[in-house]
């Protein structure tokens, strides 16, 4: 089998790596908004329930799976948010040649983006942001690869794949923060454009056309949206103690809640300084 390597891609997606990576732990102490996402990852790592009115329960899931395999340094902390900021730059990449722009053009976007200092920043720490950005950009390729993929190969393996990576990605970003909406509403309103030039083909059959338009039903609506709410199943099944926020919810829900011991303590972090 032959493979097309792209230098391009391998310098910037190594680079983003090492920019977003290097130095992770410094400052060992938490910084800003990570205090307030700690509390919530404190909270799933006991597994004591709470509820975060902000938005949905997938961002601090991903935070929770960096503390669940050490013992709370801050690098593996931030190592999710930091590798979700790094795959942004691919990412942009990516949409650049698809939408049929020439590898220099893509490239010099990336290193645009490599160098914003703001999504470096942002990148290094445990918030959310990279992560919903990195969903959005990674729905907008596999929509735009679905989208090339239909005018040669409908209905192909390739074809399913980009359009069912497009619906988790984008049930992925609103899972994140309830503003990747706005990446659902534009792709969906993209889709229909499609399937409308696809309803005016007169070379397809009306049979042909049905199975388009629900494909795209399937993919880009039904298949989200149970992902959607599976969060939220994952949520509740990881969360069986009593917690904060008992109170918020009904009397039935609260008595199907564990008791945790008496006194709950949370403690956040427990950073070690560097000796000097």
């Amino acid at each position: 089998m032959h493979f097309d390597v792209d230098i391009y891609l391998l310098v910037i997606s190594a680079t983003a790596l090492t920019s977003r990576l290097q130095g992770l732990s410094h400052p060992n102490a938490v910084v800003f908004d990570e205090v307030y996402y700690g509390q919530f990852v404190n909270l799933y790592v006991n597994g004591v329930f709470f509820f975060d009115d902000s938005g949905p329960p997938l961002g601090h899931m991903l935070l929770a799976l960096g503390e669940y395999t050490s013992n709370v340094p801050v690098w593996h902390m931030r190592v999710i948010p930091a590798v979700a900021g790094s795959l942004v730059i691919p990412l942009a990449y990516l949409i650049l040649l698809e939408l049929g722009y020439s590898h220099m053009t893509a490239c010099l976007a990336a290193v645009l983006l490599l160098l914003d200092n703001a999504l470096l920043t942002q990148s290094r720490f445990m918030l959310m942001e990279s992560m919903l950005i990195c969903f959005s950009f990674l729905a907008i390729v596999a929509f735009l690869k679905f989208r090339n993929t239909q005018k040669t190969r409908p209905f192909s393996r390739a074809w399913w794949a980009w359009l069912l990576l497009c619906g988790m990605a984008m049930s992925a970003a609103v899972g994140i923060k309830y503003v990747g909406l706005f990446t659902c509403f534009l792709l969906m309103i993209f889709g229909a454009t499609e399937t409308w030039g696809i309803i005016g083909d007169r070379s397809l059959s009306n049979l042909r056309i049905t199975c388009h338009i629900l494909a795209q039903l399937l993919g880009m609506v039904v298949w989200p949206a149970v992902l959607y709410l599976s969060m939220f199943c994952l949520h509740f099944n990881l969360l069986w103690h009593a917690g904060p926020h008992d109170h918020m919810m009904t009397s039935a829900f609260q008595a199907s809640l564990e008791v945790h011991i008496a006194n709950h303590v949370f403690c956040f972090f427990h950073l070690v300084s560097p000796k000097d």
